[in-house]
C-alpha cells in the first residue's frame, strides 16, 4: 500500500497580517510560507485608511524592490499565474509603509495557493 502525499492545497483560506505603525511613522508586515512550501500569491491587498498625503507602500521581496502600492489602500492582483508573485522556501516579502500616524495598524491581505516545493 502506497500513501499519497497532497501536494497542492488551492483551497487555503486567505491570511491576514497587521502591524502597528512604530513613533517614526513606519510599519512592515513580514510573509514568508513556512517549511518547504511555495506560496503563489494571487491578491496581495493592502491598507492603512489613515495614512496622509504623501505617504508611502512598498511591496520588497527579500529586500528588492518588486513594487508600490497606495498606502491608504490597494489591491495588487495578478490576471495569470505565471505573473504572480511566487515565494519559496526561505523567501520573505515585506510590505514597508512610511510617513504613516504613529500608533495606526496597518493590514494585509494574502490571497494565495500552496504548493510543496
Amino acid at each position: 500500500m502506497s500513501i499519497r502525499v497532497p501536494t497542492e492545497r488551492p483551497d487555503r483560506p486567505p491570511k491576514t497580517y497587521r502591524a502597528v505603525v512604530d513613533a517614526a511613522g513606519d510599519a512592515t508586515i513580514e510573509i514568508s510560507p513556512r517549511g518547504s512550501y511555495v506560496w503563489v500569491i494571487h491578491q496581495l491587498s493592502v491598507a492603512l485608511p489613515t495614512a496622509p498625503v504623501g505617504s508611502r507602500c512598498t511591496v520588497n521581496l527579500n529586500g528588492v524592490y518588486y513594487c508600490t502600492a497606495v498606502a491608504t489602500g490597494d489591491p495588487l492582483e495578478s490576471s495569470s499565474p505565471k505573473t504572480a508573485l511566487r515565494l519559496w522556501p526561505g523567501d520573505t516579502a515585506t510590505i514597508d509603509w512610511t510617513g504613516c500616524p504613529p500608533g495606526d495598524v496597518a493590514t494585509a491581505l494574502v490571497i494565495y495557493e500552496e504548493t510543496l516545493g
